[in-house]
């Protein structure tokens, strides 16, 4: 488990600090789309789109945003319509069936 959403979840779980908290929660509930993207630099707009709406986050959002390079960028006119639910803890991916 050295790269992707369950690497970085293995990382941050060690961390108590609330912001760290909900960016974990974040990437769990987002982790079957925060995969490789064409073109690679999409990955990061859709990380900050998938990321904006936490409050709790702000500032590292544009902390991030400010380290990209400038040019064409891909962003959310509105809300996104596919936020999950408040009560998701987690999303996997890549499984046809049950999980148990």
């Amino acid at each position: 488990m050295r790269f992707g959403p369950l690497a970085v979840d293995a990382d941050l779980a060690a961390c108590t600090d609330a912001a760290v908290v909900v960016l974990r929660r974040a990437v769990r509930q987002n982790a079957h789309l925060l995969r490789p993207t064409d073109p690679e630099h999409s990955f990061a707009d859709a990380l900050i789109m998938r990321l904006a709406p936490y409050p709790e986050l702000a500032l590292a959002v544009e902390a991030f945003r400010a380290t990209l390079a400038p040019g064409v960028r891909l962003s959310a006119r509105w809300a996104l319509p596919d936020r999950p639910h408040p009560a998701v803890k987690h999303v996997l991916a890549g499984h046809a069936g049950r999980v148990s």
